[in-house]
């Protein structure tokens, strides 16, 4: 699975790596961007969260006070290469 893949794989895989409700990110509105070095060099995914999502909800999905984005592992996407 890549960063690519259908936005409600990404939800699954960004609550269980956050060990949110995966209902809660759902009902959001968000995005996935990368977090990448001047080289390009990808260290990380930002998800942003729309400026107009609750404060509760945001509290609950664990976005610092006065945020509106939260990080994702750079491996949180990988899956095992069975063919190996």
């Amino acid at each position: 699975m890549d960063i690519e893949d259908s936005q409600e794989q990404q939800a699954a895989i960004i609550a269980k790596e956050w060990g949110v409700d995966v209902d809660t990110l759902s009902e959001t509105f968000w995005e996935l961007e990368e977090n990448a070095l001047r080289d390009g060099t990808v260290i990380g995914y930002w998800v942003r969260f729309d400026d107009e999502t609750e404060r509760e909800t945001l509290n609950a999905l664990g976005v610092p006070p006065g945020e509106f984005i939260r990080s994702v592992s750079l491996n949180a996407f990988d899956q095992p290469d069975y063919d190996e």
